[in-house]
């Protein structure tokens, strides 16, 4: 199932596994793993530059996803931030739904197609 369609299916589990674009697979303990894996895809594929920095969601007026330091925009240190192989920093923090939203927001900024991510039982 893709990632909108696990959105809105009111399911409570998240699937075991998410399959890349490239067919990679990624194992998955937590739903932040699910934003981790495709942050980590994306930056392979150098979607990600120092100079596109800040990157926001849709909807956020402060808080940065993706920066070249971990910090929001008033200063605030990420709250749970993970470096990414390009240097960048990861904002991960966010419950539930929430990581998976910013998954996706990542996938848009990179003009990725969202239904190519799946998620498998």
């Amino acid at each position: 199932m893709t990632l909108p369609e696990w959105l809105t299916s009111g399911e409570e589990k998240l699937p075991d596994r998410l399959t890349l674009p490239n067919g990679a697979e990624r194992n998955l303990r937590k739903q932040v793993d699910v934003l981790v894996a495709i942050a980590d895809y994306l930056d392979s594929l150098d979607c990600f530059r120092a100079s596109d920095c800040p990157i926001r969601r849709k909807r956020a007026r402060v808080e940065y996803l993706v920066h070249t330091e971990p910090l929001h925009s008033q200063g605030e240190p990420f709250r749970s931030k993970y470096q990414l192989r390009s240097g960048l920093w990861l904002e991960k923090h966010g419950g539930g739904l929430e990581v998976i939203e910013k998954a996706i927001s990542l996938i848009e900024y990179c003009g990725r197609d969202v239904d190519s991510f799946q998620l498998v039982r």
